[in-house]
């Protein structure tokens, strides 16, 4: 049986800041990016743990702010969930994949 893969939202440490400038939902988001990195792992090991392999897309913060526009999406959690969910956001690279970076 096929395992399926999560696409899992990922900032850069040098991103994070911003990222919770410009997020509808930044209240719900940890305060640091130490915070939500923890909180991040966390749900790649529950998701391993339920036997799915988590891909980490890392958000390019321009690319998603005209994402959500282009769909008329708040950015806030569930557009950040959709948008890490379409493959076509997901990086080439396998250090992208959960465990190898």
């Amino acid at each position: 049986m096929p395992t399926a893969t999560v696409g899992l939202v990922w900032y850069r440490r040098a991103d994070y800041a911003r990222a919770l400038d410009m997020m509808a939902d930044a209240h719900d988001l940890p305060e640091t990016f130490d915070a939500w990195k923890r909180q991040a792992k966390a749900i790649e090991d529950r998701l391993k743990r339920e036997g799915f392999v988590s891909r980490r897309v890392i958000i390019d913060l321009d690319a998603f702010a005209i994402w959500c526009v282009l769909n008329g999406r708040e950015r806030d959690g569930p557009a950040r969930s959709s948008y890490v969910a379409n493959p076509a956001h997901w990086p080439s690279t396998p250090s992208a994949v959960s465990g190898s970076a």
